[in-house]
């Protein structure tokens, strides 16, 4: 009832459509089932979308994948030396495409885009084939996304936390930024067993 008064009351100042049960958002994919208390917000075909684009196919194997191959060391291209460079506008395009996977609905790849961030400027072949390998691990598990309970959750990796209780994580390396000695930090609160909150920096 309650939400049926204010629908009318904001369709007396501004214009109205209802579509019902939101199916997409802004190139997520929204799931709902209200018997079982789930909602996910996926972006499968974002991410697809993303790959034809940019040519690339998924990760394949088993697994584990990771968004970023954890030997790499990623450093700026000194002028003169003999690192191949690419297109600055072709890196760009596909680091901010996988901003905007990281900003929505998977921070699991948002320490590799802030990586990546660092060369938008002038990018080599090494900056390139890590934005392509973070874009594979995408599709290479392009069907997970955020999704929250009402109920706890349970088994191995259940988080110990019940509903409406906010757990917050962070972390930080310590000076593994070659050329700055800076270290990455990085948090994500959680809320009925989805992410709510994340940064890395």
């Amino acid at each position: 009832q309650a939400l049926a008064e204010f629908r009318k009351a904001f369709g007396t100042f501004f214009k109205v459509r209802d579509t019902g049960e939101p199916k997409d958002f802004t190139g997520c994919e929204v799931y709902r089932d209200r018997s079982k208390g789930v909602c996910r917000f996926t972006q499968t075909k974002y991410i697809e979308k993303m790959g034809q684009q940019y040519k690339v196919q998924p990760l394949h194997g088993e697994g584990p994948f990771a968004p970023m191959e954890h030997s790499v060391k990623l450093v700026h291209a000194a002028d003169g030396d003999s690192e191949v460079r690419v297109d600055p506008t072709e890196f760009r395009s596909i680091v901010g495409a996988l901003h905007y996977a990281a900003h929505c609905t998977r921070p699991d790849v948002a320490a590799t885009v802030s990586i990546l961030s660092k060369f938008l400027v002038d990018p080599s072949a090494a900056h390139m084939h890590q934005a392509k390998h973070c874009l594979a691990y995408l599709l290479a598990t392009k069907n997970i996304g955020i999704e929250y309970r009402r109920d706890p959750l349970t088994g191995p990796t259940s988080a110990p936390f019940p509903p409406k209780i906010v757990a917050g994580y962070a972390d930080a390396s310590f000076a593994d930024d070659v050329a700055t000695r800076r270290s990455h930090t990085g948090y994500v609160f959680m809320l009925n067993g989805g992410a709510v909150s994340w940064c890395s920096r």
